[in-house]
């Protein structure tokens, strides 16, 4: 895929996020980045690189800020969420916020801006690429997260019954 001139959103720019945001930009394309505001100023892993991209500090559960940062994207990547699984079963309603009610906020936003490609994963699903108990050096296929993906199943389903998304497969749903 030729990415020259190309705009592209990721939300969310922690350790993934950082990674992900490389590919596009050492290709060419124009690099904005979703992160959570902090009173620190700093852009975290993007440090190195955040005068080369253009990055959006709010809050991913608020539609207004989401809304607005996908506007004129070609390419939307979704990766916000909340790291951390000890942080995730103490504190399950700042979960469900960024997780469940971003995502919502990305598939509306998508619904009103209409980027040509979007798409969407699971933190969990990202880290834990196979199964195999850690046998062969792999990771151990762990999902902790399983009611968060359901809810975002159950939210896609509503999207596609609602009318917002007119074709699933271009968005990778």
């Amino acid at each position: 895929m030729d990415w020259k001139g190309r705009k592209v959103l990721v939300t969310g720019g922690g350790f993934i996020g950082s990674h992900l945001v490389n590919v596009p930009l050492e290709r060419g394309a124009e690099v904005t980045t979703f992160v959570r505001y902090t009173s620190r100023g700093s852009a975290g892993f993007l440090d190195p690189i955040c005068s080369r991209i253009c990055i959006v500090a709010s809050y991913i559960a608020e539609f207004d800020g989401v809304c607005q940062a996908m506007e004129d994207q070609d390419s939307v990547f979704h990766l916000a969420a909340l790291i951390g699984i000890p942080f995730s079963f103490g504190h399950p309603w700042g979960v469900v916020q960024v997780s469940t009610t971003g995502t919502q906020n990305v598939l509306s936003a998508a619904c009103q801006t209409v980027p040509r490609r979007m798409v969407l994963t699971s933190t969990s699903e990202v880290m834990h690429l196979c199964g195999d108990g850690g046998k062969d050096g792999g990771l151990i296929g762990w999902k902790p997260t399983f009611t968060l993906d359901e809810g975002l199943l159950h939210t896609v389903d509503w999207l596609n019954e609602s009318g917002g998304v007119d074709d699933p497969a271009r968005y990778h749903i």
